[in-house]
């Protein structure tokens, strides 16, 4: 019976120890899976991220962007020749300016390869840089009223301030600072409204005229008042625009979309 009781002891031990070492290896086993299935996971996401990168980056190198770029190179040279009060040379420069918008629009639209969604923010953001630039140079120089100038500067900072909220919005992570500023990645085109438009060709049509009005002597003059108040209107309509059609004013880029 001693004998039994201790073959009986031995087996069970033998019996829960092989338990045990089974136990501890399926936990092994399922823990090995749950690593390997988790690695799997990261490698797909990384591939699908990397995918969708590729899908959106397009060519920036194109002539409309440079364009763009010459135009907002040219601002501050603009702004020096202005607030030195040489406005012979800065009229010139500003309708050399001017002329290269209509260029790079032209090409843009008539030209495929040419075209680039990065293009609806970079020359917009060209207009209204060259625009507020000269808009408060002027004003310094006691051609423009300020208050109207005041009223450019915020609603164009609002402008700035929504695209940049569409930027990060829009883009798909990692969001980091590199790929935010990487102008290559398309997320969102921009699609201003008829209104605006019409507010910058006045705009502009102001700046000219007021470059001008030194070189031919009508400074102050009833009709150059008048192109005041037209601009004025022209502005509050147009913040007015993006907010009543803020769902149309922008696109955001989804690459499975254009694939299907």
């Amino acid at each position: 019976m001693c004998c039994m009781s201790r073959w009986t002891r031995y087996s069970a031990s033998g019996l829960f120890g092989n338990n045990s070492s089974r136990k501890k290896h399926r936990s092994e086993l399922l823990a090995e899976k749950l690593r390997a299935r988790i690695l799997s996971a990261k490698r797909e996401t990384r591939k699908k991220v990397h995918k969708k990168m590729t899908e959106i980056k397009e060519n920036i190198l194109t002539v409309p962007n440079a364009l763009c770029v010459l135009r907002i190179a040219s601002t501050p040279v603009l702004a020096y020749l202005v607030l030195s009060e040489l406005y012979v040379a800065s009229l010139s420069l500003f309708i050399l300016a001017s002329f290269t918008d209509l260029i790079d629009g032209y090409i843009a639209r008539n030209f495929r390869n040419q075209q680039s969604m990065i293009g609806s923010f970079l020359d917009p953001a060209a207009d209204k840089l060259l625009i507020v630039t000269l808009f408060v140079t002027l004003t310094m120089n006691n051609l423009i009223p300020v208050p109207l100038t005041s009223m450019i500067i915020l609603r164009d900072a609002c402008l700035f301030g929504a695209g940049f909220y569409i930027r990060y919005v829009s883009l798909p992570p990692p969001k980091t600072l590199t790929r935010y500023f990487d102008m290559s990645f398309v997320t969102a085109k921009l699609s201003p409204t008829t209104i605006s438009k019409a507010n910058t060709l006045v705009q502009l049509s102001l700046v000219a005229a007021s470059l001008a009005a030194p070189v031919f002597g009508y400074v102050d003059h009833f009709y150059l008042q008048i192109l005041w108040y037209i601009t004025g209107t022209t502005t509050v309509l147009s913040a007015g625009s993006y907010l009543y059609y803020k769902n149309s004013t922008y696109k955001l880029f989804n690459p499975e979309k254009k694939k299907e």
